[in-house]
C-alpha cells in the first residue's frame, strides 16, 4: 500500500478503511463484533451417553447456545449443572473444557460425554 500523509486514512479499493478489517478477516480467537453466534453452527459429537433420549437432547440444547456464544467453560459447566439439578433433582456434576482427564462413578442412566465444537462436556449424576 502506498504511503499516505498521517492525517489521511488509507482506504482499500472498495472504499473502506483498511484500519478495520472486514468480518471475514478477523483472526480466529479474537473478539469479533460482527460474529452472529448460531447454535445450528455448533457441531455436536456425543461420545458416550447413558441417559434417556429426552434428557440427552435437553443437555445438548442447553449447552449449544453457550458454546455458540463462546461462553467460558466454567459458565457452560455451571449452567448445565444448575439446569439439571432443577429439572432432574440433585446432585449433578458437569465438567467442560478442552483438556482434562477423568475417572468417575455415576448414577444409573445419568451420564453423557460429548463434544460441542472443540469443547468437551461431561455431565453426570452422583
Amino acid at each position: 500500500m502506498p504511503t499516505v500523509p498521517a492525517h489521511e486514512t488509507p482506504v482499500t479499493p472498495h472504499g473502506k478503511s483498511s484500519f478495520f478489517p472486514s468480518p471475514i478477516e478477523w483472526p480466529s480467537g479474537l473478539f469479533n463484533p460482527f460474529n452472529k453466534s448460531d447454535p445450528k453452527e455448533v457441531k455436536e459429537d456425543v461420545k458416550q451417553c447413558e441417559m434417556p433420549d429426552d434428557m440427552k437432547q435437553h443437555a445438548i440444547d442447553t449447552a449449544k447456545p453457550l458454546v455458540a456464544k463462546k461462553k467460558p467453560h466454567k459458565e457452560v459447566a455451571s449452567t448445565l449443572k444448575k439446569e439439571f439439578d432443577e429439572k432432574y433433582e440433585p446432585s449433578w456434576v458437569c465438567i467442560a473444557g478442552t483438556d482434562y482427564g477423568s475417572s468417575i462413578t455415576h448414577a444409573k442412566d445419568a451420564f453423557i460425554y460429548m463434544y460441542l465444537n472443540k469443547t468437551a462436556i461431561m455431565l453426570f449424576k452422583v
